[in-house]
This record gives C-alpha cells, sequence and structure tokens, in this order.
C-alpha cells in the first residue's frame, strides 16, 4: 500500500486476508476522532494522519485522554473563542449534560 510516509507500494493478493483478520489502519470515520485514544489502531502515523484531517477541518484542538493537543492554524481564531463558546466551557467544563464537550 502506498502512503505519504513510506512511499512503497506492496500488493497482496484477495485471498491473503480472512475475515477476522488484524488490519493496522483505522476506519475513515476515525480521521476526525476528538480523543486519539479512541482510535483503535495508535500509532504515529494514525496519530499524524488524525491531527492533519481535524487540522484540515479547522478543529485545532484534539484530546489525547487527559492531554490537550492544540496545533497552530496560523490565522484568526476568533471564532474559537467568542462569549459564547468561553461561557459553556467556564459554566460545563467538558461535559455538558449527557454530552461532551469537543477538545477546548
Amino acid at each position: 500500500e502506498q502512503n505519504v510516509y513510506n512511499k512503497a507500494q506492496v500488493l497482496l493478493p484477495p485471498d491473503s486476508f480472512e475475515e477476522g483478520d488484524i488490519v493496522m489502519g483505522n476506519s475513515e470515520d476515525a480521521s476526525l476522532a476528538e480523543d486519539l485514544n479512541m482510535l483503535s489502531q495508535l500509532h504515529e502515523p494514525a496519530v499524524v494522519h488524525c491531527l492533519q484531517c481535524r487540522y484540515a477541518s479547522d478543529k485545532i484542538y484534539t484530546a489525547a485522554g487527559s492531554i490537550l493537543l492544540a496545533v497552530n492554524p496560523f490565522k484568526d481564531c476568533s471564532f474559537f473563542f467568542n462569549d459564547i463558546v468561553m461561557k459553556r466551557y467556564r459554566n460545563n467544563g467538558e461535559i455538558k449534560g449527557d454530552a461532551q464537550l469537543p477538545p477546548h
């Protein structure tokens, strides 16, 4: 498989995998995981890919358990820090009722 990390291509015949085999990748919807601990495969390429996808979606904050990662967007982020958003986090922390607020 060719990827941005090693530029190598490995072709495997379709019959080389059986249902239930382990694959060292995450599902596509894991690309925007708010917490890196939610990735089924937690390794450096998976973490970098998730952070790149979140950055491309203007989600500059990502949790890694109790640690907050922030990627500098090099642009105005006033929409992250308006009075409404700040009040939500000030009053509720990261937990709001049954729903968890995004990392911030």
